[in-house]
């Protein structure tokens, strides 16, 4: 130890050796170099694009307030009075600093460039060319490393600027296409068709696939670079509208220099008449996906078409959900240019969405990861504006939360059974198990419901005059799981299944062709009416909705009914009257 000890001269003389004299052939930087240059955030105290005369003062300071918030990429919470023109104010502001975000990145691009052409000629100068070839190479790739992520982002907003520049060329070529026949050289609607050929057997169609996966996937998108977005949130599509309204008054040109686009689901964008006519969100998407597995496919979906509506709306900055209603040609009014051509919005929309600066979306597209996924939208690296953030735990509980009624758990169970027995030769092993399991769960909520309605009939018993309903109960999920029944089930397994194959919509499809198609006289004869069967088909989708609640959130689902004064009636009749008012809900519990 004194050995270690008494070495504290070799230690301060260590200390004193600089790192020339230790590295020795790695030469050090001369005085001549030239720092880095650094991003330099846009300032601003003026806001030109504000589409009234004299702003009052509040308007101002919350402008103020947001470019400054932005600038320093930080999180606001921000409350403003009624009638003070919130969404203007937050749209003049949040595009002016994007704007002049936009323009600060070029600056800061080509000094970098300049930079490394400058450091580079120093190099030469000052080095033996090994020396200055080692050093240029680690000074690429610090430069590289700033500037790839930006380049591909002015790369999209050039192309951004030259759909822009094309929307008026976009819109002459619209009223062009008014005296041809655009129509002629699509694929037929595959719905339309009258003469439907099974093949082998038609009832093959309903059959879930053999190994349980997905057979048809959303198409990928294409990798295209993205521009700096803004994504502005609200609870409905009619207030998106408002705030779409509110973009066109900005003064100064502001609303002409960036790219738009508004988001919505199938629901709202889909033109197909049988598909949208399903009016179910789940059997929709379900049907659309399938129309891309089959051919010819759907009548919308030309890539061409799509493409060139897709630069369409993204250029005239038009809504999606404007241009399916026209698509639709609807009763209503739409106050747009005549479309260039008829194609699908939705998938127009999600071509679009890399390109677009200012994204509108309701609540529940931005909330749900399973939807931002599905429409290909990105919150990372992006500004999140949401209004009337007052509204977004209700919207939030609404995302989150599913309801079933009795009558929805008994057609379900029914369909089920009549699905296995039908196909029970056909189905494979996996496929039979989980919708066993599947029945297993129907049964037991509906054998949870039906306890309530035997502890209402004996209080009607007990007390003529008390409500029979016996108010609400609410259990914790394990608890909800155990009383039912199901808690030996693994839901996450039955729930995936039920999604990858698309079984809901087989089962749908199936309801309906056994009810309609070639059974309705074994039906008659057998006493069952055709409409339940048909009837019980559209209770399959309610059913996945919540038993998919039940997996993602770890929350108490609720055993709810509604509760009012009604006349005295014999106990048949007040149960069956029970039965039809009993529903479960999932519910989102927010703290």
């Amino acid at each position: 130890m004194d050995d270690f000890g008494n070495d504290i001269e070799g230690d301060q003389l260590i200390a004193n050796l600089s790192f020339e004299e230790l590295s020795g052939n790695v030469p050090s930087q001369t005085t001549g170099s030239i720092s880095m240059p650094t991003f330099k955030s846009p300032t601003r105290t003026d806001f030109p694009g504000f589409p009234y005369p004299t702003p009052y003062s509040q308007q101002v300071d919350l402008m103020r307030f947001l470019y400054t918030t932005l600038a320093s990429s930080k999180c606001a919470l921000i409350e403003s009075p009624t009638g003070t023109g919130k969404s203007v104010t937050l749209l003049t502001g949040s595009l002016h600093w994007l704007l002049d975000h936009n323009k600060a990145v070029e600056e800061y691009i080509s000094n970098l460039r300049n930079y490394f052409r400058k450091e580079s000629t120093r190099l030469n100068e000052e080095s033996d060319w090994v020396t200055a070839h080692s050093r240029k190479r680690e000074l690429r790739m610090r430069v590289d490393r700033e500037l790839e992520p930006l380049e591909f982002t002015q790369r999209a907003l050039a192309q951004a600027s030259e759909l822009i520049e094309r929307a008026e060329d976009i819109k002459l070529l619209s009223k062009m296409s008014k005296h041809g026949d655009l129509s002629s050289n699509m694929p037929r609607d595959p719905f339309s068709s009258n003469d439907a050929n099974w093949d082998k057997s038609e009832d093959d169609s309903f059959l879930p696939s053999e190994s349980g996966k997905s057979t048809v996937s959303e198409e990928p998108l294409a990798e295209r670079d993205q521009v700096f977005q803004i994504i502005y949130c609200s609870r409905t599509h009619s207030q998106l509208s408002q705030v779409a309204e509110e973009l066109y008054k900005l003064k100064g040109g502001l609303s002409d220099r960036i790219t738009l686009v508004t988001l919505a689901s199938r629901q709202h964008l889909c033109v197909n008449k049988k598909v949208y006519e399903l009016k179910n969100q789940q059997f929709i998407r379900e049907a659309c996906l399938d129309l891309a597995s089959k051919r010819p496919g759907c009548k919308f979906r030309c890539k061409a078409h799509v493409n060139e509506l897709s630069n369409y709306l993204l250029g005239a900055r038009i809504s999606a959900v404007d241009a399916a209603l026209k698509i639709r040609d609807t009763s209503e009014e739409i106050d747009i240019e005549d479309l260039p051509i008829r194609a699908c919005p939705y998938y127009a929309n999600k071509r679009s969405l890399p390109l677009a600066q200012l994204v509108l979306a309701p609540y529940q597209t931005v909330v749900v990861p399973g939807q931002r996924e599905a429409i290909g939208l990105r919150l990372q690296d992006s500004i999140l504006i949401i209004d009337e953030a007052h509204n977004l735990l209700e919207a939030l509980a609404a995302a989150f939360s599913a309801t079933v009624t009795y009558n929805d758990l008994i057609l379900a169970e029914r369909l089920v059974i009549v699905f296995l027995g039908y196909y029970r030769s056909r189905l494979s092993s996996v496929s039979v198990l989980r919708l066993r399991q599947f029945n297993l769960i129907i049964s037991g909520f509906k054998n949870l419901l039906d306890g309530k309605i035997a502890r209402g009939r004996q209080q009607r018993n007990d007390a003529e005059n008390r409500d029979p309903t016996g108010g609400e109960m609410v259990h914790k999920l394990g608890d909800f799981l155990f009383a039912a029944g199901v808690d030996h089930i693994n839901l996450s397994y039955v729930v995936n299944y039920l999604r990858s194959d698309r079984c809901v919509h087989k089962m749908a499809g199936f309801g309906n062709w056994f009810g309609g198609k070639g059974k309705r006289k074994k039906l008659e004869e057998e006493g069952e009416e055709v409409k339940d069967v048909i009837e019980r088909s559209k209770r399959v989708g309610t059913e996945l909705s919540f038993s998919s609640c039940l997996k993602q959130l770890k929350r108490p689902p609720k055993l709810a009914k509604p509760q009012s004064k009604r006349p005295k009636l014999d106990e048949n009749q007040a149960v069956s009257c029970m039965a039809r008012q009993l529903i479960l809900t999932y519910s989102l519990l927010l703290f």
